[in-house]
């Protein structure tokens, strides 16, 4: 078995693109952030006027096919999520939803041309998250026993509320793993990771059309053999989350491609994967910007096909 490789996808001209996009002004999101400066007395009262518009926005935005939009303003909804968080530390969906947006942004538009980027954006995701759910007594106990009791904890008390923040704090931490495996002391992270994930995977693993088995997937197909990657395993996962959506949440298929299929060297079976999301209908509207984003992918790892097998 082959033992996964890390992509790197893009060129510096994108780069260069994408760093600009990164100083594009954000006024709106930063004078709401001076309004939630001035006590978190009064911030909270902003918390409580501006989480509805933030949730509706975000749905907007999964449900918009303006990806260019979206890029340019999901930086200043995560900065105006982290002023909402502070000020309403007990509101379980803005940190869940700063948590996403930490994972999506970094995976739909700054991991494969800006490695370094994404992985500053993944941290900042995995300490929001954890910075939560730590607040909560008996998780923040199960944690310091480790993996096994953390697991076993989440399992027994059956916490459906935090399915979602369990699944994007997984992703960043795991991304966060991965991008550091010749680092002994990221690594013994991992087990948490899957702690957290195939604990989210029993009480509910369709959230997110099946997000906490491709979150499992990419790990399993991208640490090595010997650290607990396992290609079959990966595949599996993904299929289970592919039959989870349907097969109508494009961006499944293309991770897949990008991950289990490059790392087996299955040149054949990535053609026909990406070529498959390139034929399919974009027949989810609530989720309509994944799969924009997600063909636009295929296309680019079609192009490189010939230099990653």
């Amino acid at each position: 078995m082959a033992t996964p490789r890390r992509l790197v996808i893009g060129a510096p001209g994108a780069v260069r693109a994408r760093r600009a996009t990164r100083r594009a002004p954000l006024l709106p999101g930063l004078l709401l952030l001076t309004l939630l400066a001035g006590g978190c007395s009064r911030g909270r009262l902003v918390v409580t006027a501006t989480a509805p518009l933030m949730d509706a926005s975000v749905e907007e935005i999964f449900r918009s096919g303006d990806v260019e939009t979206a890029r340019r303003g999901l930086p200043g909804q995560i900065l105006l999520l982290r002023g909402l968080c502070r000020c309403d530390p007990d509101r379980l969906e803005t940190w869940t939803m700063a948590a996403q947006l930490y994972a999506s942004y970094a995976i739909v538009f700054v991991g494969e041309e800006d490695p370094d980027y994404a992985g500053q954006l993944y941290r900042e995701g995995r300490d929001l998250g954890l910075r939560y759910l730590r607040r909560i007594a008996w998780f923040d106990a199960a944690w310091s026993e480790g993996p096994d009791e953390l697991r076993a904890q989440i399992v027994a008390r059956r916490p459906m509320e935090l399915v979602p923040l369990l699944t994007w704090t997984a992703a960043c931490l795991g991304q966060h793993v991965l991008a550091n495996q010749d680092r002994p002391r990221e690594m013994l992270d991992l087990p948490y990771v899957h702690a957290m994930i195939e604990a989210a995977i029993d009480l509910d693993g369709g959230y997110f059309y099946g997000m906490p088995h491709v979150v499992k997937g990419m790990i399993l197909a991208t640490v090595p053999q010997g650290l607990g990657g396992n290609l079959e395993e990966a595949d599996r996962y993904f299929r289970a989350a592919m039959e989870l959506s349907g097969g109508r949440f494009l961006l499944h298929a293309v991770l897949y491609a990008q991950s289990v299929c490059t790392a087996a060297l299955d040149k054949e079976r990535f053609v026909a994967t990406l070529e498959e999301v390139l034929r399919a209908p974009e027949e989810l509207p609530e989720a309509r910007f994944m799969n924009v984003v997600a063909k636009e992918r295929a296309a680019r790892l079609l192009a490189r096909r010939k230099e990653l097998f």
